[in-house]
């Protein structure tokens, strides 16, 4: 699990890449453990819970997954072959159909 966590997460633990493949079965295991402060923010019911809870959220996962999103929609909207999609997803910059997906 110390493997999965540090590149699924912001949670700073030691893990190697390399050993992910071993650790496979624990990947249901990290939805409980990185939604667990989001979830205590909710319990609490602290003013502005609901935008606190999202902002503790992608504090333990980052936004990687929402830089993914972003890729991905450029990539779908780009017209023509294969390498011109997968070179729009790799760009640096952000087209309008990401800022538009986020």
């Amino acid at each position: 699990m110390r493997n999965i966590l540090p590149f699924l997460t912001r949670i700073p633990v030691n893990g190697d890449f390399e050993k992910i493949q071993k650790e496979l079965w624990a990947i249901p295991l990290v939805a409980p453990i990185s939604s667990t402060l989001p979830v205590l923010v909710l319990y609490l019911k602290l003013p502005l819970a609901n935008i606190l809870a999202v902002l503790a959220l992608y504090l333990t996962i980052g936004l990687l997954h929402l830089d993914g999103l972003a890729d991905w929609a450029d990539g779908i909207m780009v017209k023509g072959e294969r390498e011109r999609k997968i070179k729009a997803m790799k760009d640096l910059n952000t087209g309008i159909a990401g800022l538009f997906a986020v």
